[in-house]
């Protein structure tokens, strides 16, 4: 049902666009909305925004708003003290965010944006606690995991993933722990199960709560899609440089050097 009072906005955004229509006006609202939603785990979705021209033979601008009503799932404060380092990331991404990240668009789908969706999906979607952990674990199949693989799937995941992020920072037995979980309960729920009792009461006593669950495994994919944006190669290759660097030390210093100075940019982000 329609509203006649709209849900009142978190955040107010002024943006001074320069662009020859409308459209190109609203693809940059779609990057800064992508980048607010890369900065930290946050639902970001603009309520209406308004575009004004000076010209008298252009078209098409004025209000853009939606009728759906968002209730976010999840929520971040950029503070006084976040906001050098938000503008640091904001000014590292405005030139890296891939241009099919547009939600209005399906052209040039690959496995960023496919993460990028499913991490949407997530975002967005008031789903249910199975649904939101598939879409999480789905966006990082669409990263960690080659096409032509079939086999050891859960295997495969868990180990790029953890050997991944323990050069940034994170503790790569907990990563392990997190994602072998996610991923049976991601195969439960698209076999048409749900989570138990039994198996919510263990997830709260592993991980604190499911919640808290759910919110770390948010952030291993909001970090991997960053990670695949910056690191400059193609997917194929990256997780060959991953699989080489657990058989071979010279392969893992390689590793080590490439991911650093992604590292030292990743470093401003909680």
């Amino acid at each position: 049902m329609f509203s006649n009072h709209p849900p009142t906005p978190t955040a107010i955004l002024t943006l001074e666009i320069l662009g020859r229509g409308p459209r190109q006006v609203q693809n940059k609202v779609q990057l800064i909305i992508s980048i607010l939603r890369l900065y930290r785990v946050g639902s970001i979705k603009h309520i209406s925004y308004k575009m004004y021209t000076k010209s008298i033979i252009d078209f098409g601008f004025g209000s853009v708003g939606t009728i759906e009503v968002l209730a976010p799932s999840e929520k971040y404060v950029i503070k006084n003290e976040d906001v050098a380092q938000f503008k640091e990331f904001f000014n590292l991404m405005i030139d890296h965010v891939p241009k099919n990240f547009d939600e209005f668009t399906d052209s040039d789908v690959n496995h960023l944006s496919t993460a990028y969706k499913r991490y949407c999906d997530f975002l967005l979607g008031s789903n249910s606690d199975e649904k939101k952990i598939t879409n999480l674990v789905m966006g990082l199949e669409s990263l960690f995991l080659k096409v032509e693989e079939k086999q050891e799937l859960s295997f495969r995941l868990k180990m790029r993933i953890a050997k991944m992020l323990s050069n940034f920072g994170f503790n790569p037995k907990e990563v392990k722990k997190i994602i072998a979980k996610a991923y049976d309960l991601r195969s439960l729920y698209v076999h048409g199960g749900h989570i138990s009792y039994k198996e919510r009461t263990e997830l709260e006593e592993k991980f604190d709560n499911v919640s808290q669950f759910i919110k770390t495994l948010s952030n291993y994919l909001r970090i991997s899609i960053l990670i695949f944006i910056l690191i400059g190669i193609s997917k194929i290759e990256f997780l060959d440089k991953i699989d080489y660097s657990f058989i071979d030390k010279d392969e893992n210093n390689r590793f080590e050097i490439l991911t650093k100075s992604i590292n030292n940019t990743l470093k401003i982000i909680e």
